[in-house]
């Protein structure tokens, strides 16, 4: 996975990603569907704590 990620440092063409092994590819799926969920799961969290936030403020009022 730290190789994927190196490499995406970098500009990288279509032609090199079919050069890739079943293992880069396997670290390709891995990573991207790690930053998706991650991504996901903080927008739900950060909009729950934001709904709470407002309504906590709203009931001290």
């Amino acid at each position: 996975m730290n190789l994927y990620i190196e490499d995406w440092k970098g500009k990288l063409t279509w032609k090199e990603y079919m050069n890739y092994t079943i293992y880069e590819w396997v670290a390709v799926f891995v990573t991207t569907t790690g930053l998706v969920i991650s991504s996901v799961l903080g927008f739900f969290f950060l909009k729950k704590w934001l709904q709470e936030k407002r309504s906590r403020k709203k009931k001290m009022l």
